[in-house]
Order: C-alpha cells, then sequence, then structure tokens
C-alpha cells in the first residue's frame, strides 16, 4: 500500500520538483504521526530528492513531546524546515497531495495544479 502511495504520486512528477503534501499526522485534530503512511511517503520524497513542503494545522513542531517527538525525530529530523503554515507562501508546487481533509485549504485551492487526493482513493 505506501509503495503504492508513492508510485502513484512520482508517476506525475519530474525530479526536483516542488511537492505541497496536506497533512501528515495520522488524522485530523491531532498530532500523532506515527504509523502515518503521510510520514512514509515523506520520507520517500525526499529522499528521491523533492522539494517537499509540509502544511498540517494540527502540528506544531515546538509542542511534540514523548513516543510522538521521538518517532519524527528518527523519521523526518528536518521536519521543523519542511513545515509551511500558510500555503500560499509556497511557490507553485507541481503537484498537491491531499493526506487528510483540510476543507478550508481545498476550497482556497483553485485548480491550477494537480492534486493527488489520498482522502478519497
Amino acid at each position: 500500500h505506501k509503495s503504492f502511495l508513492a508510485r502513484r504520486v512520482m508517476d506525475r512528477l519530474a525530479p526536483g520538483d516542488t511537492v505541497l503534501l496536506l497533512g501528515l499526522s495520522f488524522k485530523s485534530d491531532t498530532d500523532d504521526m506515527r504509523e502515518s503512511p503521510l510520514v512514509d511517503l515523506a520520507e520517500t520524497l525526499i529522499g528521491k530528492g523533492y522539494d517537499l513542503k509540509i502544511h498540517d494545522p494540527d502540528l506544531k513542531g515546538r509542542t511534540l513531546i514523548g513516543a510522538n517527538l521521538r518517532y519524527i525525530e528518527e523519521r523526518l529530523p528536518h521536519l521543523s524546515r519542511l513545515l509551511v503554515e500558510d500555503v500560499a507562501h509556497v511557490p507553485q508546487p507541481a503537484l498537491i497531495i491531499l493526506g487528510k481533509p483540510m476543507p478550508a485549504v481545498e476550497a482556497a485551492l483553485d485548480g491550477a495544479v494537480p492534486i493527488v487526493d489520498l482522502v478519497r482513493l
């Protein structure tokens, strides 16, 4: 399943493209990223050389604690550099990945950038 997600995304990209991932935590209203397939996807995209930006209003880098903090430090130690608070400040991405429901952000998207919707997959 995880490799299917990565292939589905990377089939639409050129080397070095900017990708905006909407959502990283396991589900809405939580900052728990343990066992989230989106963390695996983020790792894969970074490892393949894509310029990944992540927007997740449930994540506040400084407030992660305990097992969640240890998990993300092992998997994405540079998470704070990848997080963007406002998607409007991300230079035109080649692709947007909708990883969890974000109605306000989805409503603001103008359709100019292709979207891979993993929520309704």
